[in-house]
């Protein structure tokens, strides 16, 4: 096995946070208003968590590593003053202020008109939601990030400085999802936006791990330069792109899952139709078979209720939806990454679903049909993401080989009998202590970063395989094992 790290930067995710907190944060008063930003920790309790985790939290009982909790709140706090919550369009204000008002302060001169370098830290690696290989130059890798945009490596990842930054021209810190045109791969989609609960964006613990998204963007010149297609929002709204997928028959078809349900395009995201709109759809899978048919879960932290999350399938392009049974959880129904594979010699497609629970949050098992989703079995109950499955839940089967699959979440697992088994072939806790030279290693060669959120098979070569996780990218040559 030889797993190769490469290194993502996280030097955006500290220029959006300081360019946010300045734009957005309202002047302090102090005409009778607290000068003490955690005055209103009560406040803001109340008003970004459900009653029953603002119980624990008052209690103590809910508890993060390194005190994640009690950070964030200084870090919330600091940013709402005077307010309890930050203002809804502090981003967009943000944005336009970066804009506009520090071009101005640079020409000026003073700090900003002073060049700057990174001087690191370049040994740890940001937090990775997508990540697609170009068809047509497996060296090029786009790598998504969840608070720091879109990257490029044409090195295949390798290198301690294998990646560039990607300006799209739009604040699109939040990149959750990257698809590439098999045959004309200067034709790209990006969709942005990463939401714990619905409606709820970057406020609280899960939504502290969160960033707004404006919707999908387009390139036709191979990430050169991005347009607004006809799926877009603004910030304030709180919306997400979970998923992206395209028609590998028709590419001028896409499907978003959404927090507002899945959208359809038909004419290369110029215009959008709201296909199915069941609240939080985690992602969609087309059959590889067919593919006006179409699979879509919905269901994240008890949003849709349990009268509507589950998986969805539609047989005619998405005119009509299905909730899928046939052995499928009906309660407490909870982020459910899909995957599909068609085998050769027309058999029938396998669907695979890692269902997860939404009060539990850890996995109920690995879930397959082979008839089209009337009947689903738990093959498999590993639990390859503890109670972390609302965060980082991913599966992918593998494209030629219908026994390999992988799992991952806070650990990565294989399986080389269709899931029946599965071996865990990466361990977070494996990582080295004290400071890792830049492009590692980190550990040794069964070494994964905790949390994580993509797999993606190279094409046309998918024993190489690339793991987008809370520590960057991670690759492996040979399938995982």
């Amino acid at each position: 096995m030889k797993r190769i790290r490469t290194l993502l930067p996280p030097c955006l995710l500290l220029l959006v946070s300081l360019v946010f907190g300045e734009a957005s944060v309202r002047a302090p008063s102090f005409d009778g208003a607290s000068d003490d930003p955690d005055a209103g920790l009560g406040a803001r309790l109340e008003m970004r968590y459900p009653d029953h985790e603002r119980g624990k939290l008052r209690r103590g009982d809910i508890h993060e590593e390194g005190h994640a909790y009690e950070m964030f709140e200084w870090w919330y706090g600091q940013r709402a003053f005077p307010n309890e919550l930050m203002p809804a369009e502090g981003f967009g204000n943000a944005v336009a202020y970066a804009k506009t008002a520090m071009p101005a302060e640079t020409a000026s001169g003073g700090l900003r008109g002073t060049a700057w370098a990174s001087i690191g830290p370049d040994n740890i690696g940001g937090r990775v939601l997508a990540v697609a290989v170009d068809p047509a130059n497996v060296s090029r890798v786009w790598a998504g990030m969840a608070a720091g945009g879109l990257w490029l490596s044409t090195t295949s990842g390798d290198g301690a400085d294998a990646w560039d930054l990607i300006d799209t021209g739009f604040p699109s810190v939040s990149v959750s999802g990257i698809v590439i045109q098999a045959s004309n791969s200067n034709n790209m989609w990006i969709s942005t936006g990463e939401i714990g609960r619905y409606g709820r964006g970057q406020v609280g613990t899960p939504g502290a791990r969160s960033s707004y998204g404006l919707g999908i963007l387009r390139s036709t010149d191979g990430g050169g330069t991005w347009t607004t297609t006809g799926l877009n929002w603004t910030f304030n709204q709180n919306r997400a792109v979970q998923a992206l997928k395209i028609d590998p028959t028709n590419a001028n078809v896409l499907w978003a899952a959404t927090t507002e349900g899945v959208y359809k395009t038909t004419d290369a995201g110029t215009n959008w139709t709201l296909s199915n709109p069941v609240l939080m759809a985690m992602d969609v899978v087309l059959d590889p078979g067919a593919t006006n048919t179409v699979y879509a879960s919905h269901g994240q932290l008890g949003v849709p209720d349990d009268t509507q999350a589950g998986i969805y399938k539609t047989t005619n392009g998405g005119t009509n939806w299905v909730r899928l049974a046939g052995g499928l959880p009906t309660t407490n129904f909870g982020r459910t990454p899909l995957s599909a594979y068609k085998p050769g010699g027309g058999g029938s497609t396998v669907v695979y679903a890692g269902v997860s629970d939404a009060v539990s949050r850890q996995i109920v098992g690995l879930y397959r049909t082979t008839n089209g989703g009337t009947n689903w079995t738990n093959i498999n109950s590993t639990n390859w993401a503890s109670s972390q499955a609302w965060y980082d839940n991913t599966i992918a089967a593998h494209p030629t080989n219908s026994t390999i699959l992988l799992c991952a979440g806070l650990d990565v697992y294989r399986s080389t009998n269709s899931g029946s088994s599965l071996n865990q072939v990466g361990s977070w806790f494996l990582g080295y202590e004290g400071v890792v030279p830049a492009g590692g290693p980190e550990g040794p060669s069964d070494y994964v970063h905790a949390d994580s959120h993509a797999i993606t098979f190279t094409p046309g070569n998918p024993a190489i395989v690339y793991v987008g996780c809370d520590g960057g990218v991670f690759k492996s040559t040979d399938t995982g094992a």
